[in-house]
């Protein structure tokens, strides 16, 4: 099942003109289209330009661009090509994997995750560019995560929030007050166009905590029934929807007062962050929705269900896997893995349903608990890392896999983080701190997994024929989620 909401989108990326892997590695910031953006708050304190910045270096790439262009093939066949000569070459380079082998080549180029580059081909397909510019936008995003997690440890109630912009090619990074000389020195390591907005007046955690406790008022309110709530690191805005119990249709007079009311009742003790509630007559939110491993099936009785998300371990080594907690109300689910690994299936008992998000997990029966996760119809990959900080960037790229997607021959759908705050109650149970994606998902695919090469990000939730809500996995270890014992399982060595 899967829970879905009409949702706003609250800002528009600006898109770049196209521009070639090898020319893209040395030449300027490339000029924007002209295309409207939220109002950013704040002094631009600081731009250090692609000029000054460390150039990316990927030689190979460079390299295999050219000749597929010589030999009229895709830059991904030379890719491809190239990989499999490296392993026949040197069979050293596929390393023993703790959980058996994968079929995708556990390789780096130019430093880059082989698992990145398959999903980089991907998103570039979506997003109507070549592969060649997707490595260009997006092949720095790891490191754009190490510098967002290490500014967010260093300055948890300073840092207004990172955002990527010029269609992944740039980074904006704010401030509540002045632009600490630290963060500009990590700044400093990025491979892309950075710029400090200073004196923004307020800080992620200021909204985050804000949102939290407006939504709790609002959400107390005995005449709100469904509620969407968010916040804009660059404007400093909260924004809910509210979908009023009464089924009697509302005139716009009645709703302005209605929602002034609402904004009275739960305004900002910072001057700098703005609250704004809207009524809609319909938030259009429903329901729909011998290895064991992320991303294989979930049934009840025969039926499809929803799909798996990434196996997790305890600090006392104990195993179990994880889905959505809308759909986790049947104690019993029944897991299968994709048909080219055997139909291996077994009975899951429920362990545990988080109290604040929407996952929840699952002992695994008589399968054996890996690492890997599907990322793609019967294809398994490693998940090597989880996403804190970086899921909390909005432009950055992700891919979720579904088992309706999947099944109507959609694959794994792929896009950007639109939202880093979206929380909302449905049907009375509350579901908190969600991202936001670009692209749809599908009845079914709710609790699947969500990624980025070997990053595992979140778990499907919801959305609209536009969006997908995510579960960020980085709080599965908090108090509201599975507690500090629990995190994603991870293959460190692969």
């Amino acid at each position: 099942m899967q829970i879905r909401a009409t949702l706003t989108a609250l800002l528009t990326v600006t898109i770049l003109l196209p521009a070639g892997l090898a020319q893209a590695a040395s030449s300027p910031s490339p000029k924007p289209e002209t295309t409207t953006h939220p109002s950013t708050p704040g002094t631009q304190a600081l731009v250090l330009t692609r000029d000054q910045q460390p150039k990316p270096n990927r030689p190979t790439l460079d390299r295999l661009a050219h000749e597929a262009k010589e030999k009229g093939i895709s830059l991904k066949k030379a890719l491809d090509e190239h990989a499999a000569k490296m392993i026949r070459e040197n069979p050293s380079l596929q390393a023993d994997l703790p959980d058996g082998p994968v079929p995708d080549p556990t390789i780096r180029v130019d430093g880059i995750p082989f698992a990145e580059l398959i999903d980089l081909n991907r998103l570039a397909g979506v997003k109507g560019y070549s592969f060649e510019e997707a490595i260009d936008r997006y092949a720095w995003v790891p490191a754009v995560d190490a510098v967002g997690a290490k500014l967010n440890e260093l300055f948890p109630n300073e840092l207004s929030g990172l955002v990527y912009t010029n269609g992944g090619r740039s980074l904006r990074i704010g401030f509540k007050g002045e632009v600490p000389a630290k963060a500009i020195e990590l700044a400093k390591t990025l491979p892309g166009e950075v710029e400090f907005i200073s004196n923004k007046g307020f800080s992620q955690a200021e909204l985050k905590e804000t949102r939290d406790a407006r939504h709790s008022i609002l959400d107390s309110n005995p005449n709100v029934g469904d509620l969407i709530g968010r916040f804009n690191v660059e404007t400093g805005a909260i924004t809910f929807q509210a979908e009023l119990k009464a089924t009697n249709q509302l005139d716009s007079v009645d709703k302005e007062q209605i929602e002034q009311s609402m904004e009275q009742a739960a305004p900002s003790e910072n001057p700098n962050i703005s609250i704004n509630v809207t009524v809609v007559d319909d938030l259009k939110s429903r329901l729909h929705d011998n290895y064991l491993r992320g991303g294989g099936y979930m049934v009840i009785d025969g039926q499809p269900h929803c799909t798996a998300g990434f196996n997790i371990t305890s600090s006392s080594n104990v195993r179990a896997t994880t889905t959505a907690k809308h759909c986790a109300d049947n104690p019993y689910l029944t897991y299968e893995n994709h048909h080219d690994y055997d139909t291996n299936r077994a009975t899951l008992s429920r362990m545990f349903r988080s109290s604040a998000y929407d996952f929840a997990r699952y002992e695994g029966g008589d399968l054996t608990y890996t690492r890997t996760f599907y990322y793609e119809l019967n294809l398994p990959r490693y998940a090597t890392a989880f996403a804190g900080w970086g899921s909390g960037t909005v432009g950055r790229p992700a891919c979720s896999f579904g088992r309706t997607s999947s099944a109507e021959g959609l694959g794994a759908r792929c896009g950007t983080v639109t939202d880093i705050s979206t929380e909302y109650t449905y049907d009375g149970v509350r579901y908190q701190d969600n991202f936001e994606v670009d692209y749809p998902t599908l009845g079914g695919d709710s609790g699947g997994p969500t990624y980025w090469g070997g990053t595992a990000m979140g778990l499907v939730s919801g959305g609209d024929d536009a969006r997908t809500q995510i579960a960020k996995v980085s709080n599965f270890p908090t108090s509201g989620g599975f507690g500090s014992n629990w995190q994603v399982w991870l293959c460190s060595t692969c």
